[in-house]
């Protein structure tokens, strides 16, 4: 008996799409040129009640296999070790030392041999300063348009194999 009952799991997420307006969005706004400024198919950034699929989504992949991985969705057990500690969707165990925290390679870096090394500043300070971590603007709005504009010729590349960033997202993203 399957753990997840996959036509009425996507009859939900059509309902949901159609209901919250996501079902047509791209076509009526993901258009070149751009016709002028987005709108957010909901009320903010957050999505509106009952119109958040991500976490669903996720839910049903953990059913199916226990391994997913947010940032390789074809990863299957065995979790593969990796080399910066990088946790994926959960938490993993280090079975050998995380390659930036070894001393030879602190060493060769001309790194501090005493702090340990951590991805994506899992320890409380983080890696940006301040209680609120990082406040700058998305590369989007800020960085990228000035590339594109001066660049003659600019190629933005997506990996289409993680379930954190979009395609549609980064199609609507350039769009702007």
């Amino acid at each position: 008996m399957p753990l997840v009952k996959v036509q009425s799991f996507m009859a939900q997420l059509d309902a949901t799409a159609e209901k919250c307006g996501y079902s047509t969005y791209s076509a009526k706004h993901v258009t070149y040129p751009p016709k002028g400024k987005l709108p957010l198919p909901g009320q903010s950034v957050d999505a509106d009640p009952g119109c958040e699929v991500q976490g669903p989504i996720l839910d049903a992949a953990l059913m199916v296999n226990p391994a997913f991985n947010v940032y390789r969705i074809f990863d299957t057990f065995p979790i593969l070790w990796d080399v910066l500690g990088f946790p994926g969707t959960f938490p993993q165990i280090q079975v050998a030392p995380v390659y930036f925290d070894r001393e030879d390679v602190k060493k060769a870096i001309h790194a501090p041999v005493d702090v340990s090394w951590t991805e994506c500043g899992e320890d409380e300070a983080g890696v940006f300063a301040g209680a609120i971590g990082d406040t700058s603007l998305p590369s989007a709005y800020s960085v990228l348009p000035s590339v594109i504009e001066k660049s003659e010729r600019s190629v933005i590349v997506h990996g289409l194999a993680d379930f954190v960033l979009f395609t549609e997202g980064t199609r609507i993203i350039i769009q702007k």
